[in-house]
């Protein structure tokens, strides 16, 4: 479902999607998450909402996803991704940034655990850096940007019109 307040337009078979994405690692694993269902796996986010920062959207995600207070930190990566799913072609600015979360999430404690967006169930899971290469992960920038995250944000350029993406949500 589109929101009318998500910063999500559509045109023809043409889409353009405002997603924040968080990126959490923690001693060399980084938190994905998928929809139940997918065969790929995302870091876990969603569509920002007109007037709302990125950080507050990453956050405002988290708490509705997770039921947790999470906090964004530091800008990481602004991706420009074009893809194909299905019908559809997807025009995304990704902000990446920085996800803090409470202790209970780490790893050690939680190396999977589920979440909720409305009536669908999202699967978290900790994944080693090193797991990546033969993930299917998308975008497909972040199998090598997780194992060396910059020290200064990077813009970055993810275009595959050959299809395969993900949906964006």
């Amino acid at each position: 479902m589109i929101g009318s307040s998500m910063l999500t337009f559509t045109r023809g078979r043409s889409r353009f999607v405002a997603r924040v994405a968080g990126i959490a690692v923690h001693d060399g694993q980084v938190l994905l998450h998928r929809e139940e269902g997918w065969d790929f796996w995302v870091p876990p986010g969603g569509r920002v909402e007109f007037f709302e920062t990125s950080g507050a959207a990453l956050e405002r995600e988290m708490r509705e996803e997770l039921g947790v207070e999470t906090r964004a930190g530091r800008l990481i990566w602004l991706a420009e991704s074009m893809f194909t799913f299905g019908d559809t072609e997807f025009h995304e600015i990704g902000i990446y940034l920085e996800l803090i979360l409470p202790t209970e999430l780490a790893p050690e404690r939680r190396p999977a655990f589920d979440g909720r967006e409305g009536d669908r169930v999202l699967r978290f899971r900790w994944f080693a850096c090193d797991e990546l290469d033969d993930l299917a992960l998308f975008p497909t920038f972040l199998r090598a940007g997780l194992k060396r995250l910059p020290a200064v944000p990077e813009h970055v350029l993810d275009i595959d019109r050959q299809g395969g993406g993900p949906p964006a949500r």
